[in-house]
């Protein structure tokens, strides 16, 4: 009896040991951010610009199963601004972009991340670039707040009418033959 009691108990745990493993090795991963461990690296390019700004990386990390890419900055002095992270494919065309703020303090290094959106295929990019972001419409102030208003002027401007040159009297037909 007892024997057997040990036997169906043995079975039982096995059983949920088996369950509880698949379960864990079957269930979607839910990252959103990369790290070092279900990422794939990719080279990031920085133009002269980003560079001078004191800004430096070396690489992005892409999470496999998220919309973000990582990056390690380095500030070599102050920095505050807005950039874009762009992602290309093999083919080097563009498949997204994500904007994001950044600062740093001179020698201070941390990770940012940026998030794209689902529908952009993060999991082909090949390569980075980071760029200056342009204004967008809320970077912008409106007229009224800061902006100098536009001077208009109050008649159009003329523009220059073309002149035609007057015939010369005599018409075509009874010019001398060459």
């Amino acid at each position: 009896m007892k024997k057997s009691l040990l036997i169906v108990l043995s079975v039982i745990i096995l059983l949920g040991a088996g369950f509880a493993a698949g379960a864990y090795y079957f269930s979607p991963k839910t990252t959103t951010t990369a790290s070092l461990e279900d990422s794939v690296s990719c080279p990031i390019y920085l133009p002269a610009a980003i560079r001078d700004s004191g800004v430096d990386a070396d690489r992005v990390l892409v999470a496999k199963n998220a919309a973000a890419a990582t990056i390690y900055l380095r500030f070599s002095r102050p920095f505050s601004g807005t950039v874009l992270l762009e992602a290309f494919d093999r083919a080097s065309a563009e498949i997204g972009r994500s904007r994001a703020a950044v600062a740093g303090t001179t020698d201070e290094a941390r990770y940012f991340v940026f998030e794209f959106s689902d529908e952009i295929p993060l999991k082909t990019a090949e390569s980075f670039k980071l760029v200056f972001a342009t204004e967008t419409a809320d970077d912008v102030p409106a007229a009224s707040e800061t902006a100098p208003a536009l001077s208009v002027p109050e008649t159009p401007a003329k523009t220059p009418e073309a002149t035609v040159p007057e015939a010369s009297g005599k018409p075509a037909e009874n010019a001398p033959a060459a």
